[in-house]
């Protein structure tokens, strides 16, 4: 699973500019939420939630995220997603 000491490291050798990081919570299980929060803080860049699979433990991220709404998953409406916001004002992503 994607951590921040992994993406701190990988900032370095950045070909360009990096806007934001993408951590997954990969079949349900969510990442550190503290530890990318303290990441989002000391770095500036946005982080944004994929939670896919994790419609139910992603009311708690306090980080935008997206959820799949997909057949398959816990939650499923056919071929649809949602998107929340959960901490506006979050950082500015354009430019990416």
């Amino acid at each position: 699973m994607l951590d921040p000491a992994l993406v701190r490291e990988m900032l370095a050798r950045a070909p360009g500019k990096v806007s934001a990081v993408l951590p997954v919570a990969a079949h349900g299980a969510m990442p550190d939420i503290e530890a990318w929060l303290a990441f989002r803080d000391e770095t500036g860049l946005a982080v944004l939630l994929d939670a896919a699979a994790a419609f139910d433990a992603a009311r708690d991220a306090r980080l935008p995220t997206v959820v799949s709404l997909h057949a398959t998953k816990v939650l499923g409406l056919g071929r649809a997603g949602s998107w929340s916001p959960t901490t506006p004002p979050w950082p500015s992503v354009s430019g990416a």
